[in-house]
């Protein structure tokens, strides 16, 4: 599957090649097909630049402000804590706006210390929801500041121009306009449902020319809005805080956020006072840093956050890629493949595509083999039980005539057997077979048991991984042979492309296989086990066949080689039909 090259081209377009699938035969404009015959694989999804999807993100935010009358620093806290549900948000909201809001750290709870706050969108919010008969009034009142006030953490004291209590709001309701336009830029030309489930391909993408300028400007309406002057129109040389009535002054608001966005933080800074939930509003903050260094980094933080949150939203892995990818349907663990860099990766967890397995199983697998790999490698190629007394036994000398310090029982190294049953051909030993009685035997006995049983799916998982790391240079040898076979006019290079095709079909088998070990591996006891097995076996012993025939193929006939690439895609294909996880 090839991802969608023209990274210029937006939501609107109507030519069928601005969508990516994992078949290229799958018609969506046509007639729908049945389950039958959809590739397993098939996945709908658009590469997308950044700030294309500033718009996209954008036009949510502005459908939701006007839904639900709250500015955008509000409105994108909301839906990044709801997967960007609009509905979901909007119900909750209008049912019961202040333990909304409570329940998203917006505001302090209502049996805790609390006054007006100094973010104008949260001030905006509480208007909002005195205008719809909640009762608003704790977080109305005036901060408590006084010419004895000091800053917690400092203990500065506010100058003269500050010692009177802050006016942030006067008491009326705020008239606010039923369309105000609350994101300045990112509207979208046709209004965004408010389904969480839109389809991305149905909008219309406008283009911001910046980033920091105008994705996260703060809300206001200069007719109705009487602005708190706190932070905006004075020197802030006095005492600011948020809604829970913690107060402290602008030099340690600004070395407090800072550090936390150095660390990484954003959407998920909280007020400074200790033990205190109350959330710094991107408003708030932004006037605070409005000259800092730090300011951008906290603005990509903060967008990083808003598509982490985002379930149709993924940023490519390839190294420094700025693209990110949009699925045009219900997310699933599909392969997806970036445009630019040509990176793939499973659009779920980011991780390298890994059909049949699912995300969660891949993600135990890839731990223990980080965690077991070397103690397991070492423990199989250094240590036995003794078959006696079952006993771990490291081997530090080359003679394979071993004796048990514990019961000094003497044997076999290579087979375990006894000793004295060693002749001059002791060195042929029968290879290991499970021990069908290991469940009745010791603890010790049965983790050996387990470590061996792991190290049979590693071992096979680890030998697809070579196979699959030597696939370029087995490409580049058959490249080299057909135009070898063309120089010496033994056909054309279409007659051999064939043999390219192959190389293919062999890859992709080997890959499905590879990721067939980890789901063996943990589903011991899932239904179909059996089957599951059954279809890995014929599909191994197929891709072993297509290998050996590809390495032969000047004694191979052409039919015989594609038909046995009819059958192990085939088999492929059957595989992940009937195991593939969404």
């Amino acid at each position: 599957m090839k991802g969608e090259s023209d990274n210029e081209q937006s939501f609107d377009s109507d030519e069928s090649d601005d969508y990516n699938y994992n078949e290229p035969d799958y018609d969506v404009e046509g007639e729908k097909y049945s389950t039958d015959r959809v590739h397993p694989e098939s996945f709908m999804y658009k590469g997308l630049e950044r700030n294309e999807v500033e718009s996209f993100l954008n036009s949510i935010v502005d459908n939701l402000c006007n839904l639900i009358h709250v500015p955008p620093a509000i409105a994108r806290l909301l839906l990044h804590n709801n997967k960007w549900d609009v509905e979901a948000v909007k119900k909750k909201f209008l049912a019961h706006p202040l333990v909304t809001l409570i329940n998203h750290d917006i505001l302090p709870g209502l049996n805790t210390q609390s006054s007006c706050s100094d973010s104008q969108a949260v001030m905006t919010t509480i208007h909002t929801i005195q205008k719809l008969n909640s009762r608003v009034t704790p977080f109305l009142s005036r901060p408590k500041i006084t010419s004895d006030s000091c800053c917690e953490i400092c203990f500065s004291v506010p100058s003269n121009k500050s010692n009177n209590p802050v006016n942030i709001f006067n008491e009326s309701v705020i008239q606010i306009p039923r369309q105000s336009n609350y994101c300045k830029q990112g509207n979208s030309k046709t209004p965004i449902s408010s389904s969480r489930n839109t389809d991305p391909s149905s909008l219309h993408l406008s283009r911001p020319s910046t980033i920091s300028s105008n994705m996260y400007d703060v809300w206001s309406d200069n007719s109705n809005e009487k602005h708190c002057d706190f932070l905006n129109n004075r020197e802030m040389n006095g005492l600011c805080g948020l809604s829970c009535g913690h107060r402290f002054c602008p030099d340690c608001w600004c070395s407090y956020l800072t550090v936390k966005i150095e660390e990484g933080l954003s959407i998920d800074i909280k007020c400074m006072s200790v033990g205190c939930n109350v959330l710094v509003i991107e408003d708030f903050l932004l006037t605070l840093l409005k000259n800092s260094p730090v300011k951008d980094k906290y603005l990509n933080l903060l967008f990083q956050r808003m598509v982490e949150s985002h379930p149709s939203l993924r940023f490519c892995v390839g190294f420094n890629c700025p693209m990110l990818i949009c699925a045009l349907e219900e997310p699933k663990a599909r392969r997806v493949q970036c445009g630019r860099c040509h990176s793939e990766f499973c659009f779920m967890c980011s991780e390298a595509y890994h059909a049949p397995t699912s995300c969660a199983t891949l993600k135990h697998w890839l731990v223990k083999c980080r965690d077991d790999s070397g103690t397991a490698n070492y423990m199989t190629a250094h240590t036995k039980d003794c078959p006696s007394c079952h006993v771990c036994i490291e081997k530090n000398e080359g003679c394979n005539h071993m004796k048990c310090s514990i019961c000094h029982y003497e044997f076999c190294w290579v087979c375990l057997g006894v000793w004295k049953s060693h002749d001059a051909e002791y060195y042929f030993c029968s290879k290991y077979q499970e021990n069908p009685d290991a469940a009745k035997e010791s603890v010790r006995t049965r983790a050996r048991e387990s470590l061996e049983r792991y190290m049979f799916y590693y071992e096979r998982w680890e030998n697809h991984e070579r196979s699959l790391r030597l696939e370029h240079d087995h490409r580049a040898r058959i490249q080299a042979r057909i135009n070898e076979k063309v120089l010496k006019k033994e056909g054309t290079w279409i007659d051999w492309q064939y043999l390219l095709l192959a190389a293919d079909t062999l890859r992709n088998c080997r890959y499905t296989l590879k990721y067939t070990y980890p789901h063996a591996f943990y589903g011991e006891k899932l239904e179909r086990k059996e089957l599951f097995e059954y279809q890995q076996a014929l599909l191994e012993a197929e891709v072993e066949d297509l290998s050996w025939k590809i390495e032969h193929a000047e004694i191979t006939d052409r039919a015989d080689l594609q038909n046995k690439m009819d059958i192990c895609e085939k088999h492929r294909l059957t595989l992940l039909q009937e195991f593939l996880t969404n």
